[in-house]
């Protein structure tokens, strides 16, 4: 039971440093947006011929934010997996942690009830943010570099 006690105590500063990890990321996703796109106002200024790589680069760092992302995303979910576990019957913190969520069986949404959870969640919306800035940067990049003007 102690040992119990000690891994409960455990799993919250473990769940709340990986959910700090997930912000630095999204945080790290928008200042590479506005970076790319100041650096590469500054390039395309000067005339230079290699603009084309700076956005290629940033989609490369962004599509990498993104696996940083789901590896994050699945070790707190695990925290929040055994943190319920180790409330037993005694429903606490990791309980609503695992229950936040449209309902699966939500009668607003009867029939896609599961898929729309998932859609309308927080992972999902990060996962648009970091694929739709690693297509955008990739696409730019092509652009600049085969329609130069």
């Amino acid at each position: 039971m102690v040992e119990e006690a000690k891994a409960y105590e455990e799993i919250g500063p473990n769940y709340r440093y990986f959910l700090a990890w997930r912000q630095a990321a999204f945080v790290g996703g928008a200042v590479l947006l506005w970076g790319t796109c100041s650096l590469l106002a500054s390039a395309y200024e000067e005339g230079l011929s290699f603009a084309w790589l700076i956005p290629l680069l940033a989609s490369l760092i962004a599509f990498c934010l993104w696996l940083t992302d789901r590896r994050t995303r699945q070790i707190y979910q695990s925290l929040t997996k055994a943190g319920k576990a180790l409330e037993g019957d005694n429903p606490g913190p990791y309980h609503a942690l695992v229950e936040i969520g449209i309902p699966i069986d939500a009668p607003w949404f009867p029939a896609h009830g599961k898929a729309l959870c998932k859609l309308f969640s927080q992972s999902f919306a990060l996962d648009c943010f970091f694929l739709g800035s690693a297509l955008i940067l990739f696409l730019l990049a092509i652009s600049l570099k085969f329609c130069p003007n």
